[in-house]
C-alpha cells in the first residue's frame, strides 16, 4: 500500500514510487483541522482513507523529523493563485502573567510567584475592581502575582482565606485599594457595590456576541459541507440500483455496506477490470468494497 501512495493536490501528481525523497501525510483524524486541509485544497469532500499529501505542500516550519508538528496546514503549490484559507498558527504553550497591567514584574518569569485568580463568584466582582480588569473577565485563566497580596495571606504555594489584591495596583504608586470592612455585613453597601459594578459588566458586551457569533458560524459551516458532502438528489428516471450505488458509493466510510450494495459492487466488479475498480476506489474515492477472487468467481457463475 505504501508504493501507492500518490499526492492528492490538483496538478501535483507526485507519487512514492516516483519521489522517494519525499514523503506523503494522510489526512488528520482531528475534524476540525481536516475541514482546514479540505478548504486549503479547495475539496469539497475527503474522498477516502487513502489520500495524501506531499511534503512540498507545507512549509518548513511546519515539519519534524519523522512528522508534521500540531495544527500543521497545506499552504504552498495548491494548484490555484491568491491567498489560502487557514494558516499555520504554531502551537505554544504561553507562559503565565500577572494580570495587573502595571505590575514590574509582569514580564518577568523567574523570581516570582504567581497565583490563579479567584473563581469564587462572590469575590470575582471586588477583585477585577480592584485590578482594573474589565467585566467579563477577558480570560478564565487568569494569575496574579504575590506582590499585590499582604505576606500574612499566602505561602509559597497558595493563597489564605481572605486574601485580597490591595498593594501595587495603581501605576505602581504603591497606593493601596481597601477592600470595605462592611462588604459583606451591610446589606445597602452590598448594593452600593453591585451599583458600582454594574456598568462594568458592560464594558465589552460586543466581544462576547461576537465570539459566540462566530462560534455559531463555525457550526453553520461544518453543517453546509456535511449536506454538500452527503446529500443526494434522484431524478424521477432514477433506477432503484441508481440510488442504492449513489449512497454506497457517499456513505459514511465507518458504516458496513448491505447485502443489496454487496451484490451491486460484484456485479459492477465482474463488468470491468480490476484497475478501473481499484481506479474508481482509491483515485476517484467512491466507497467501494473490496472482494477476494474466490468470491467473485462464485458471484460470477451463480
Amino acid at each position: 500500500m505504501s508504493g501507492d501512495r500518490r499526492c492528492i493536490v490538483p496538478k501535483c501528481g507526485h507519487t512514492r514510487f516516483t519521489n522517494r525523497e519525499l514523503k506523503f501525510y494522510a489526512f488528520p483524524k482531528d475534524p476540525d483541522l481536516k475541514l482546514k486541509w479540505m478548504e486549503n485544497l479547495k475539496m469539497k469532500k475527503c474522498l477516502n482513507k487513502l489520500n495524501f499529501v506531499c511534503s512540498i505542500h507545507f512549509e518548513d516550519k511546519m515539519k519534524c523529523e519523522s512528522r508534521l508538528k500540531k495544527k500543521a496546514v497545506p499552504t504552498l503549490h495548491l494548484g490555484y493563485n491568491g491567498p489560502v484559507a487557514h494558516e499555520f498558527i504554531e502551537h505554544f504553550i504561553p507562559k503565565r502573567k500577572c494580570c495587573v497591567q502595571s505590575c514590574r514584574r509582569r514580564n518577568l518569569y523567574k523570581n516570582r510567584i504567581l497565583f490563579k485568580f479567584t473563581d469564587n463568584e462572590k469575590e470575582i466582582y471586588a477583585w477585577a475592581k480592584a485590578c482594573k480588569l474589565p467585566l467579563p473577565l477577558p480570560s478564565k485563566k487568569l494569575y496574579i502575582c504575590e506582590r499585590h497580596f499582604e505576606e500574612a495571606f499566602f505561602s509559597k504555594v497558595r493563597l489564605f482565606p481572605g486574601a485580597f489584591p490591595k498593594l501595587y495596583l495603581s501605576d505602581e504608586d504603591e497606593e493601596d485599594v481597601e477592600k470595605s470592612d462592611n462588604e459583606s455585613n451591610a446589606s445597602d453597601t452590598e448594593q452600593s457595590e453591585e451599583d458600582s459594578y454594574a456598568p462594568d459588566l458592560q464594558i465589552n458586551p460586543p466581544e462576547e456576541q461576537i465570539r459566540k457569533l462566530n462560534a455559531e458560524i463555525e457550526c453553520l459551516r461544518k453543517d453546509i459541507l456535511l449536506l454538500e458532502n452527503n446529500a443526494i438528489y434522484p431524478q424521477a428516471e432514477s433506477s432503484a440500483e441508481a440510488l442504492i450505488f449513489a449512497r454506497m458509493i457517499v456513505g459514511d466510510e465507518k458504516l458496513d455496506y448491505t447485502d443489496k450494495e454487496k451484490d451491486l459492487a460484484k456485479k459492477l466488479r465482474c463488468n470491468i477490470s480490476a484497475i478501473a475498480y481499484r481506479f474508481m476506489n482509491r483515485d476517484i474515492g467512491c466507497r467501494l468494497p473490496q472482494f477476494k477472487t474466490k468470491e467473485l468467481m462464485k458471484f460470477k457463475f451463480n
